[in-house]
């Protein structure tokens, strides 16, 4: 499935053509491009959900990290403090 670039409106193609044209007076919507527009949907749903799920894992690669930190650099004062 093709990503589409929005337009100058912020829309993509798809979603322009979901609503009618400003003389439409029947107000139908293309059911083609409503498919389009929930696939589109779709993808980009699934780029965001990909993206959340790295930076969670990031925080929590991060909050390891830092608790590592902290419980070396407690073991090293009480080594100093042993020492002394």
């Amino acid at each position: 499935m093709s990503q589409r670039k929005p337009d100058q409106d912020g829309r993509t193609e798809a979603a322009s053509r979901t609503r009618p044209a400003a003389g439409d007076k029947t107000g139908t919507l293309d059911l083609e491009a409503l498919i389009e527009h929930a696939e589109v949907l779709r993808g980009s749903l699934r780029e965001a959900l990909s993206k959340t799920s790295e930076l969670v894992a990031a925080l929590k690669r991060h909050r390891r990290q830092s608790k590592l930190v902290q419980s070396t650099l407690a073991s090293l004062k009480r080594l100093q403090a042993a020492d002394a």
